[in-house]
C-alpha cells in the first residue's frame, strides 16, 4: 500500500466555507487537502450572493454587521487583487415601500443611530415611476451589494487545483478510520479533520445530531431590458443586477420539500411576486435551488466534535455568509492555531444537550 500524505488539515467541502478556510489555512502556511464532489447545486454555488445591513419586520441591524461588513470588504479585495478580477460588488439597495403602514414602521427605525448610518441619499424615484408596481416610498440603504458566488467558487477551485490540494469524490465514513491521533482516511494522514459539507451534515451520521433545520431555497435569473440597474430592489424577493439587463431574482424558502431540485411550485411562487412588483415586460433565463443547512437561531456552527478530538465543523453560515464567512473563517482558524475563544453565539457547544451520549458515530 502506498504511503498516506500527511497533512494538517483535511477539509471536506468546498463551498463558501471550505473555500474561506482554505485561503486562510494556506495563508498561514499549513499543509491541506480538500476533498469536494464538486455539485452544481450547493447553497454555495445557487446563492444570489445578497448582503445588506438591515433585516426583518422589525427592521433591526443585523448581528454584528459592522465589523462583519469592514473584514469581509477588506478580505474579498484582497482576494480580488490575488486573482486579479472582480466578484464582490457593493451596492445601493433600494428598499420598496407600497403604504403608509410599511413607511411608519421605518420611520420608527429612521432616527436609530445604529441604522441612520446606512441610509443613504434618497435614489430618483422618477426612474421606477413606470418600471414598477405603484409604490408609496423608498428606502436607500448603504452597506448593501452582491457578491459572484459561483465565479469566487471557481476562482479558488482552479487555485487550489493549481496547487494540487483538492480532490473530487463524496465523503465516505467507512474510509475513515483514528489511528495515533491522526485521521487517515484514504490517501491522506490528517492532524485535524474539518467538516464544511453545508446541508449535507444533515446526513452524515457524525452532525446529524445537530438540530437542523434545513430550507430549501429557489432563485431565478430573468432578462429584463427595461428595468434600471443602478440598485438592487427589495420588496419581499430582491432584485439584483447582473449586467447585460440581466437580474436574480428570489428567493423562496421552503422548509418541506422532495428534493433539491428547482420545482414548478416554486417557480410559480417566484413569478407570481416578481409580477406583483416590476411592471415591465421579461424572460426567464435561469432557475436553480438548493437547500441551506440553516439552525433556529440563524449563528454559524463552529466547533470540535464532543467525541473526536481534532475533527471540527464549519456550517452554517446560511443566507448571510457573504458576511459572516470571512469573519468567522479567520476567528476560526484562530481557535484552532492559537487556541482562541469561538464567540460563544456561533460554538458547537450551544447544542451540547443534543448529543446523545451513546453516540456510535463510526
Amino acid at each position: 500500500m502506498n504511503e498516506r500524505q500527511e497533512i494538517d488539515f483535511l477539509i471536506v467541502g468546498q463551498g463558501l466555507a471550505g473555500t474561506l478556510l482554505s485561503h486562510i489555512l494556506l495563508a498561514n502556511s499549513r499543509k491541506i487537502s480538500i476533498l469536494d464532489e464538486l455539485k452544481t447545486h450547493t447553497s454555495s454555488r445557487v446563492a444570489a450572493g445578497l448582503f445588506h445591513p438591515v433585516t426583518g419586520r422589525r427592521i433591526v441591524k443585523s448581528w454584528m454587521v459592522d465589523v462583519l461588513y469592514d473584514f469581509a470588504s477588506n478580505f474579498y479585495a484582497e482576494q480580488e487583487k490575488q486573482f486579479q478580477t472582480k466578484f464582490f460588488f457593493p451596492k445601493e439597495l433600494l428598499e420598496v415601500l407600497s403604504s403608509t403602514h410599511e413607511f411608519n414602521v421605518w420611520s420608527e427605525r429612521l432616527g436609530d443611530p445604529s441604522i441612520s448610518r446606512y441610509l443613504a441619499e434618497q435614489p430618483p424615484i422618477g426612474m421606477y415611476e413606470t418600471k414598477l408596481k405603484k409604490f408609496f416610498k423608498m428606502i436607500s440603504m448603504k452597506g448593501s451589494g452582491w457578491m459572484d458566488m459561483a465565479k469566487y467558487l471557481e476562482l479558488s477551485f482552479k487555485h487550489f487545483s493549481n496547487l494540487d490540494i483538492i480532490e473530487s469524490g463524496k465523503f465516505d465514513i467507512n474510509f475513515l478510520e483514528i489511528e495515533n491521533d491522526r485521521f487517515k482516511y484514504k490517501s491522506y494522514s490528517a492532524k485535524s479533520i474539518i467538516f464544511c459539507e453545508g446541508s449535507d451534515a444533515v446526513r452524515n451520521n457524525l452532525w446529524k445530531w445537530i438540530p437542523f433545520l434545513p430550507s430549501k431555497g429557489e432563485v431565478i435569473t430573468i432578462s429584463a431590458p427595461t428595468l434600471p440597474e443602478k440598485y438592487i430592489l427589495l420588496k419581499g424577493l430582491f432584485l439584483i443586477p447582473l449586467g447585460e439587463q440581466r437580474f436574480r431574482v428570489g428567493s423562496t424558502y421552503t422548509w418541506t420539500y422532495q428534493n433539491e431540485l428547482p420545482s414548478e411550485e416554486g417557480l410559480e411562487n417566484l413569478k407570481t411576486k416578481l409580477q406583483s412588483i416590476i411592471d415591465v415586460p421579461f424572460d426567464i433565463i435561469d432557475h436553480r435551488s438548493a437547500v441551506r443547512p440553516t439552525t433556529k437561531d440563524r449563528r454559524p456552527i463552529i466547533g470540535e466534535h464532543p467525541k473526536f478530538k481534532n475533527m471540527f465543523i464549519f456550517n452554517g453560515l446560511g443566507t448571510k455568509g457573504v458576511l459572516l464567512g470571512p469573519y468567522f473563517a479567520n476567528e476560526f482558524v484562530q481557535f484552532l492555531l492559537n487556541g482562541k475563544s469561538l464567540n460563544p453565539e456561533v460554538n458547537i457547544k450551544r447544542f451540547r444537550s443534543f448529543f446523545p451520549e451513546s453516540s456510535e458515530t463510526f
